[in-house]
């Protein structure tokens, strides 16, 4: 039977620094290990998780960011940085419990991944490289030792510490928190592309064609996790 994230889990995928939550929560799962904790949506104050992904089969690491569940394959997608891989755990996963997949290996191009994001629209997995200064594109059902079928890299792209990232499938845009600003990139960009000066265009045309900034098609594609919707695009 295949297993759902009941609704009022769906926001509430949390990595856990090992040790931090044990020293925290007496009645945590973790005892010290790393993990992703499972709590209710409202959960709120000293609660322990519903339920925790931890132990060695998970082959998780001592830090994990950026994880991102698929509530139309009802997966989460955890970015392992130590191993320079992504594990892929069913959405009902629970203690020492193996990932169902695994993208590692040097076909991947995967070093640090740090940040995971889901074009749910066109089926596929984004993942930021720290070390890399990348971002790799790859199908939804990937698998091993798999070659990213998209690969932003280069000093033209202006990548450096990527925290988050998103698809507007609206304007067909990636926006890219970086380290110290927003990139903008056309979905399917691939390699060293400059896209900074034409990406400040495409917003102007989108100023322009709305109208106004209460337009929804102006404000669209600020519409990420990874920042706060603006009342107007900026200059």
């Amino acid at each position: 039977m295949r297993f759902r994230i009941p609704q009022q889990e769906l926001s509430t995928l949390l990595p856990v620094e090992p040790g931090l939550e044990a020293r925290r929560n007496s009645r945590s799962q973790l005892s010290g290990r790393a993990g992703v904790a499972v709590f209710v949506r409202m959960a709120n104050g000293n609660v322990a998780p519903e339920r925790v992904i931890t132990g060695a089969a998970t082959k998780l690491s001592r830090t994990v960011h950026g994880i991102a569940y698929d509530p139309d394959h009802d997966l989460i997608y955890v970015p392992n940085p130590l191993a320079d891989a992504v594990l892929v755990f069913r959405g009902g996963a629970s203690g020492d419990e193996a990932p169902i997949r695994v993208i590692q290996g040097p076909s991947t191009r995967l070093v640090v991944p740090h940040a995971i994001s889901l074009d749910l629209t066109h089926h596929e997995i984004l993942v930021a490289s720290l070390s890399n200064r990348a971002i790799a594109v790859f199908p939804w059902d990937a698998n091993g030792n798999v070659a990213p079928v998209r690969y932003i890299s280069g000093p033209k792209t202006r990548l450096g510490h990527v925290v988050g990232l998103g698809v507007d499938s609206a304007t067909d845009l990636l926006a890219v928190a970086n380290s110290e600003e927003i990139l903008m990139f056309n979905r399917t960009d691939n390699g060293d592309v400059e896209q900074w000066e034409r990406s400040r265009d495409r917003i102007r045309e989108l100023r322009t064609s709305s109208g106004n900034c209460r337009s929804t098609r102006a404000r669209s594609f600020w519409q990420f996790p990874i920042i706060c919707t603006p009342t107007c695009i900026p200059e």
